[in-house]
């Protein structure tokens, strides 16, 4: 049975009707993520083929930007910046969206660089004010970050896997991680400047399963699930499963259903916190919560594309 997908798609919180459906076949959307930190060698490139004229937006147009600038403060407080920020993203919340799903996506795309290009300001002033041990643990944990945006972007766009809605649920994706982020180093970055600011608590509960990690993703599924009499999908820690498989170093979670191979945090290719979608030997698996977060739907393919229920 292939899937059927009915999205409702709520864009911080304001649900918008489009008037297009879904063709899983019709559009191949490249993600080209290529973001650059300023004195890093972090890169990923976020780019949405959206078709429309867009122009491509960088985390840091450093070469157009000199030093100077790029580690300058602002004349205002971090506070009130984050404040001016956040005045302007709800200006994108509250906008109207009852456009064309083109369109549509080229502004989500532009939503998603508001934080984007904010992200990269920060950076560029932290780090400039860092140690270099400091610097590089910081370069550390961005570049996990990023993997981890790059991996949910992923996993949201499938609800849409080759139709035209599918820009417009990354960027939205990308988007939220992208703040959530911003928030984080603008806090880190008053630590350094001796300003008192933290992240607002109405703010910081925005940011709930917004960048979880893999472990907490696995967490959410961690039992098991009878589908039908003759299917039992198991999620479970290596050390609670019954087998003395000699698995990869780092395996920790498994994944498995009656007739399937063992699937492990080693292969998952995508997730966020509502599935999980493992690729082991060019066939993809999708983990995802069923109807009202109750039990869960197994879907197998060689093409995201194309996936459907293990269940007949």
């Amino acid at each position: 049975m292939k899937k059927k997908i009915f999205i409702m798609l709520i864009v911080s919180g304001m649900v918008m009707a489009s008037g297009c459906g879904i063709d899983r076949t019709t559009q191949n959307v490249s993600r080209n993520d290529t973001v650059e930190k300023a004195d890093t060698e972090v890169t990923d490139d976020t780019s949405f083929d959206t078709a429309v004229d867009t122009t491509e937006t960088t985390d840091s147009d450093s070469e157009n930007i000199t030093t100077t600038e790029m580690t300058e403060a602002p004349s205002i407080s971090i506070s009130e910046e984050m404040a001016e920020m956040e005045s302007k993203s709800l200006s994108y919340e509250n906008a109207d969206w009852d456009l064309p799903q083109q369109e549509m996506n080229a502004k989500a795309y532009e939503w998603f660089t508001l934080w984007d290009d904010e992200l990269n300001s920060l950076w560029d002033r932290l780090t400039a004010r860092l140690s270099d041990a400091e610097k590089d643990a910081l370069k550390e944990e961005q570049t996990a970050w990023i993997k981890r945006k790059e991996q949910q972007m992923i996993a949201a766009g499938f609800e849409a896997y080759g139709g035209t809605l599918r820009p417009l649920l990354e960027s939205s994706a990308a988007k939220d991680m992208t703040r959530a982020r911003a928030y984080y180093l603008a806090e880190y970055l008053a630590k350094q400047t001796g300003e008192d600011y933290t992240i607002p608590s109405e703010i910081a509960e925005s940011f709930d399963g917004i960048d979880c990690s893999l472990d907490d993703a696995f967490e959410s599924f961690y039992g098991e699930y009878a589908l039908n009499d003759n299917i039992t999908v198991y999620v479970n820690t290596i050390d609670a499963s019954p087998f003395s498989n000699d698995f990869p170093e780092g395996t920790k979670w498994l994944f498995w259903y009656a007739n399937s191979d063992v699937l492990t945090n080693n292969n998952v290719y995508a997730y966020n916190k509502d599935r999980i979608i493992f690729e082991k030997e060019g066939v993809y698996y999708v983990l995802e919560k069923g109807i009202d977060g109750q039990g869960v739907i197994v879907l197998t393919g060689t093409d995201l594309a194309f996936v459907e229920s293990i269940v007949e």
